[in-house]
């Protein structure tokens, strides 16, 4: 496992790229008992709707700062990344959350239908409602870039980042990737389906995810070495 040190003003982040399925968390945690959590419904700004506990999102209470992951492009929360770092913070006594992003997994949303302002607002809701106090954000591909992008907006809550194989800006990557006469047909169509390694079905990529990405790209900001 490597490790690389990224700083944003005057935060800075440890991102670890790792083809390891389980995430090994090292923080600074009081160590309490876990209590039960009620029941509860959530409503996205965009309409889904979190139903507690059996579809897109699973909190454990417990001590803080707590731990909230943020899953990969395509991905979802039921990834072994997010269950071992779930069984981690269960033994820590730690408190946790794992969702799912609009698009995703038992998500409501079409996929082709998403993009990264309603992916941020997502994560902006998860931590609104179903976290207090400092926060330890764990992302995982897109997910770090999420990360990124809400800690920026909202630096004085959280108090650490963990990255694992993060891709910020990768929507702008996938743009450059692609040929003059893809991009004139995406244009046309509004839509490209990506060939992935990781499904065997390709993805719906829309021009308006690459669009509002654009909004969001931060490896040419100032202040990241």
């Amino acid at each position: 496992m490597t490790s690389t040190v990224f700083r944003v003003g005057s935060f800075n982040s440890t991102f670890c790229a790792s083809n390891a399925c389980a995430v090994y968390l090292r923080a600074y945690i009081h160590l309490c008992t876990p209590s039960t959590t009620p029941s509860r419904t959530l409503h996205t700004p965009h309409g889904d709707t979190f139903n507690h506990p059996l579809t897109h999102f699973t909190h454990t209470t417990g001590s803080s700062p707590g731990v909230v992951f943020i899953h990969g492009l395509k991905s979802n929360m039921n990834g072994q990344k997010s269950l071992a770092l779930e069984a981690y913070c269960r033994s820590r006594g730690t408190a946790y959350v794992r969702f799912e992003l609009s698009g995703h997994g038992d998500s409501s949303q079409n996929f082709k239908d998403c993009n990264v302002t309603m992916w941020l607002e997502d994560l902006n809701t998860v931590l609104s409602f179903l976290t207090e106090g400092p926060q330890i954000l764990v992302g995982s591909s897109i997910g770090g870039w999420l990360m990124f992008l809400y800690t920026m907006r909202n630096p004085d809550i959280i108090c650490g980042l963990l990255g694992v194989s993060i891709a910020p800006d990768l929507t702008q990557e996938v743009w450059k990737g692609l040929d003059n006469d893809t991009k004139r047909e995406m244009r046309k169509n509004g839509v490209y389906n990506l060939k992935s390694g990781y499904d065997n079905e390709p993805y719906e990529i829309s021009l308006d995810l690459i669009q509002d990405g654009a909004k969001y790209t931060i490896l040419d900001m100032p202040g990241i070495v």
